[in-house]
């Protein structure tokens, strides 16, 4: 994911590269091992870069809704995630409802900044 982060930072959208890194961690013995905070900084490096991936897409909802990875995210994964899913347009129903649901624990609710409110 830091490589990733660091070219959607400097605006760097090279759509091979990207879909390379998307290959590597959609590999299933790759992908159980990234961390949720990882998934959801992924997820967002895809969305500012504008870059669409529906395999890697599919692979990190599929490694959220795994039992407990979503319990893991704070304020800031769970925001990055929505904006991620928003930005792509992407139509995950049940990964909307359950990030609703972690939104509301109020571990993260009340760590939700105004501009992450907004």
């Amino acid at each position: 994911a830091s490589l990733a982060t660091a070219y959607a930072l400097v605006g760097l959208p090279d759509a091979a590269l990207m879909h390379a890194i998307a290959e590597q961690v959609e590999r299933p013995e790759v992908l159980a091992t990234v961390q949720p905070r990882n998934v959801a900084t992924l997820l967002w490096a895809f969305a500012k870069l504008g870059i669409v991936s529906e395999p890697l897409m599919d692979s990190c909802v599929w490694r959220i809704m795994e039992d407990g990875v979503l319990a893991q995210f704070n304020a800031q994964e769970v925001t990055n995630v929505v904006w991620a899913l928003a930005r792509l347009g992407s139509r995950h129903k049940v990964l909307e409802f359950a990030l609703a649901s972690q939104t509301l624990r109020p571990a993260v609710l009340t760590d939700l900044t105004a501009q992450q409110l907004a």
